[in-house]
């Protein structure tokens, strides 16, 4: 086992050995990752991103409702042509059986 003195003093060097690398990678994120100040007010970049990603949101809203209808369109054009189908086999049928 560690004696109580060397395991302070090893506690100690990590520590500082810590803090070093901390500080060091903290200096590099900063110098990698600065940039220039952006352009306009940060509230009126915020609208902006906000308007955009509403009307982002409400033409997919858009876009399903007329896919939407168009699949309920074609579903019904699909019933009434079975139908349709149908009352011309019976009619033919009928008119078999009356000549």
């Amino acid at each position: 086992m560690f004696s109580l003195p060397r395991l302070e003093a090893s506690r100690s060097a990590s520590c500082e050995d810590l803090q070093s690398s901390n500080a060091s990678s903290l200096s590099w994120l900063q110098a990698e990752f600065k940039h220039e100040p952006l352009e306009g007010d940060l509230n009126e970049r915020n609208e902006t991103f906000m308007e955009d990603l509403l009307m982002h949101a409400l033409l997919e809203n858009l876009h399903l409702k007329h896919s939407l209808h168009t699949k309920r369109s074609y579903s019904r054009c699909e019933k009434a042509k079975a139908v349709h189908q149908q009352q011309q086999a019976s009619d033919t049928s009928s008119d078999k059986r009356t000549t």
